[in-house]
């Protein structure tokens, strides 16, 4: 199975629409991997966690085929996590979806209520909520299943949600949008035994770990894993969704994290599982 990275940034992407700084105007001196679209993945054609600002470029740049999408998960509700008009434009009348073409969403509460109020009517659109709880895990389908994992990050009334997604081929963390984790998640990363590991990196190189993490504190992640056997051998760790606040172009961070053994993604980075 193909998991595709298909956007690597955080909320403004790069180059920033309005922004004059180096590492923006280097993407866009150098387009290739220093352009990056907001961070979302797939899993197939049939599993996508996260469908932002970009989806649409997403289904144009990579050919998806999104009539045969049959789970969403969202990671929570933040917009550039979670658009919701191209999901409404599934009503009748906007879009010809096949009558077999059901569509299971996934996430927190919050993301429940908005695919409640802003993709309604459910019933027209195929779509089938479901909350996703940390602490919990369920079935996507026969073997594929999903355990949320409390995250550092949103606001104090919404708990973001970092995946576990189990496939036949693999175990893998979408583990952006996060800051160092809690006690809490630190106790059930100590079950997991995980092939493709994708760790928060926002701030680039910079030492931060509130809500986001730069490189000391992936760095830390990876170790505080590896030492509690949550790491299989040949366990691929990668940094994911940039910031161009963080300072660092493409080409920068994959220098300053290559000694640590840790690759950083791209847009269009596939995997094999």
């Amino acid at each position: 199975m193909r998991l595709l990275v298909l956007g690597s940034a955080a909320a403004e992407a790069i180059p920033g629409v309005f922004c004059r700084c180096r590492v923006c105007d280097t993407a866009r001196r150098e387009g290739g991997r220093e352009i990056r679209s907001r961070t979302a993945y797939m899993l197939g054609d049939e599993i996508r966690i996260d469908f932002g600002h970009d989806a649409f470029w997403h289904t144009v740049r990579y050919g998806l085929d999104h009539t045969r999408l049959k789970h969403l998960l969202f990671t929570h509700s933040h917009g550039d996590h979670m658009d919701t008009p191209d999901l409404w434009y599934r009503k009748p009348g906007f879009c010809q979806v096949p009558d077999d073409a059901v569509l299971h969403i996934w996430g927190n509460e919050h993301v429940m209520r908005r695919v409640e109020s802003e993709v309604a009517p459910i019933d027209a659109l195929r779509v089938i909520p479901h909350r996703l709880r940390a602490g919990g895990a369920a079935e996507l389908m026969p073997g594929f299943q999903v355990m949320p994992l409390e995250a550092s990050h949103a606001s104090e009334d919404e708990q973001a949600l970092n995946l576990v997604i189990q496939t036949p081929g693999g175990t893998v963390l979408i583990g952006n949008d996060t800051g160092y984790y809690p006690e809490s998640t630190w106790a059930r990363v100590a079950s997991l035994k995980l092939d493709i590991a994708f760790i928060d990196s926002t701030y680039g190189t910079v030492d931060s770990c509130g809500g986001h993490m730069g490189l000391p504190w992936v760095v830390k992640t990876r170790d505080r894993m590896a030492k509690l056997g949550a790491l299989n051998p040949g366990c691929r760790v990668i940094a994911n969704h940039f910031s161009h606040n963080g300072g660092a172009t493409h080409a920068e961070l994959v220098e300053a994290y290559a000694p640590h053994g840790i690759e950083v993604a791209y847009d269009g980075m596939e995997i094999e599982l």
